[in-house]
């Protein structure tokens, strides 16, 4: 639910030509919410001992769907203006 949310929140910043920096933060927060859905994810990868590189690979995946879903919606404000 958060993970969409954060999507939504990004879609309508891109619609709105916010700062294309803003996908930084939000890759974060959606690398995240990645590795803490489902209850008890987190816990798992803490016991194997793999919690930071799972979180860490999953940054630039995160980042380009991030930049995706920015990009997708600045270019639908782009074209309602």
């Amino acid at each position: 639910m958060l993970g969409t949310v954060s999507l939504v929140a990004l879609f309508v910043l891109g619609l709105l030509s916010m700062s294309p920096w803003l996908i930084i933060p939000f890759a974060v927060v959606n690398a995240f919410i990645g590795v803490h859905f489902p209850a008890g994810k987190a816990d798992m990868l803490r016991e194997r001992g793999t919690y930071w590189q799972v979180l860490l690979s999953s940054l630039p995946l995160q980042a380009v769907f991030a930049g995706g879903v920015f990009g997708i919606g600045y270019v639908v404000g782009l074209l309602f203006n």
